[in-house]
C-alpha cells in the first residue's frame, strides 16, 4: 500500500471531520431559540441574561466562537452541558462504554451470521437452502430494529421471563452480566443489517461464479468448493466491504435508538434529553462523534479495498 494513497485517504478523513464540524456548529446555532433563556427562565432579568451569555461565549461573533469551540475540540474540552453543569466530555465517557459494546457485539453478530448464510445461498441457488435464506433475509430486512427490539421483550421478557430489559448491569459491576443485558439490543441491530449483507454477498458471488476466470478454474480439475473459496470470494469480497463499511457506520445510528427501547444507559438516551432540553454543546459533541466514527470507518474501508485487491487506486 503507498504511502501516497494512504495521506490522501487520511487528508480526505481530516477534510471531511472539519466541514462536519462547520455544519454542525452553523445548524445548532442559527436556530431559534436562546440556551441562555433556557437555563434561567423566561421571566430572567436582561442583566443574568446578558451575564449568562458573556459566560457560554454566546455574546463572541459566531466565527470567533466557531474558532473557540474548535480549539477546545483540539484540546478535548468539549465544552460544558448546559443541562447537567458537566464537562461534556465527562457525560460522553461515562455513556460511550455502552453504545460502543452495543456497536461492537452488533457487528460481530453480522459477521458471523451473514457472511456464512451469503456463502450457503450463493452455493446451493435455487435449492431449499436457497429459498430459505431467501425467505429469512427478506424478513429480517423488512422488520425495523426498534420494532424487533419490542418484540424481543415481548418474547423473551414478557413471555419467557428470560430477561428483563431494564436490568441493566455495570461492566465495572460483572462483566458476564454486563454482555448479557447487551445480547437482545445487538440482536435487534444486527438482524436487519445481517440479511442486507448476506444477500449482497450472494448477488456478488454468483455474478463471480459466471465469470471467465472461474469457468477457466472449474476446466483445469477445480472442485466447485474450490473454485469458489480460492477464487470467486475474494473479488465477491469487495463490494461487500462498502455494504459492510456502510452498514457498521449505520450501526452507530440505529443503535441510539434500541438503546432506548430497552432502556440502556447510552448515548441514546443522552441524546433524546439534550434535544429536549436544547443543550446544544452536548448535541454538538454527539454529532462530532458520529461524523468522526462514520469518517474513520470510510477511511478503514479503503484501506481494507487495497487489502483485498492491490490493483484498486484512489
Amino acid at each position: 500500500m503507498s504511502a501516497q494513497y494512504l495521506i490522501r485517504r487520511f487528508l480526505t478523513l481530516i477534510v471531511t471531520v472539519v466541514l462536519v464540524s462547520i455544519l454542525a456548529f452553523a445548524a445548532f446555532n442559527v436556530l431559534p431559540g436562546d440556551p441562555a433563556l433556557t437555563i434561567l427562565g423566561v421571566e430572567a432579568s436582561p442583566e443574568k441574561l446578558a451575564a449568562l451569555h458573556a459566560r457560554l461565549g454566546l455574546d463572541l461573533p459566531l466565527p470567533e466562537r466557531y474558532l473557540v469551540w474548535v480549539s477546545g475540540l483540539l484540546r478535548g474540552d468539549l465544552g460544558t452541558s448546559i443541562r447537567f453543569s458537566q464537562p461534556v466530555a465527562a457525560l460522553l465517557s461515562s455513556r460511550l462504554e455502552v453504545t460502543l459494546a452495543l456497536s461492537f457485539l452488533a457487528f460481530a453478530m453480522i459477521l458471523v451470521v451473514s457472511l456464512p448464510l451469503g456463502l450457503i445461498a450463493a452455493r446451493n441457488r435455487g435449492r431449499p437452502w436457497d429459498l430459505a435464506v431467501g425467505l429469512g433475509t427478506q424478513l429480517g430486512m423488512a422488520i425495523p430494529p426498534f420494532l424487533l427490539g419490542i418484540l424481543l421483550i415481548l418474547v423473551f421478557s414478557v413471555i419467557l421471563r428470560w430477561a428483563s430489559p431494564a436490568a441493566y448491569v455495570s461492566p465495572r459491576e460483572s462483566l458476564p452480566g454486563f454482555l448479557a443485558c447487551l445480547i437482545l439490543p445487538a440482536v435487534a441491530v444486527a438482524v436487519p443489517k445481517a440479511a442486507v449483507v448476506a444477500r449482497f454477498l450472494r448477488s456478488s458471488l454468483l455474478d463471480q461464479m459466471g465469470s471467465d476466470y472461474v469457468r477457466t478454474a472449474l476446466s483445469k480439475g477445480n472442485t466447485a468448493k474450490r473454485a469458489v473459496y480460492r477464487h470467486a470470494l475474494k473479488n465477491a469480497l469487495i463490494p461487500v466491504v462498502t455494504v459492510l463499511g456502510v452498514t457498521a457506520a449505520d450501526i452507530i445510528a440505529g443503535s441510539l435508538v434500541v438503546e432506548q427501547v430497552f432502556n440502556l444507559p447510552g448515548l441514546g438516551r443522552l441524546l433524546v434529553s439534550s434535544i429536549g432540553y436544547r443543550d446544544f454543546p452536548l448535541i454538538q459533541a454527539m454529532v462530532i462523534y458520529i461524523a468522526v466514527a462514520v469518517a474513520l470507518i470510510n477511511f478503514l474501508v479503503d484501506l481494507l479495498y487495497r487489502a483485498v485487491d492491490p490493483r484498486i487506486r484512489l
